[in-house]
């Protein structure tokens, strides 16, 4: 089940330039790409409210 802790670990991950946050590469195709940028934000978002 998805909650707010989710997004939490997410928040976390993605300032910690973690591996497991670098989920969007460009145009928002999920995909890693190395960088941490509004991509992975994007691809995460959708994720999340498509239920994972």
């Amino acid at each position: 089940m998805l909650n707010n802790n989710d997004f939490i670990v997410f928040i976390n991950y993605f300032f910690a330039h973690d591996e497991r946050a670098d989920v969007g590469g460009t145009g928002g195709v999920p995909q890693a790409d190395g960088v941490w940028d509004n991509n992975d934000f994007i691809v995460y978002i959708d994720a999340f409210f498509g239920g994972c």
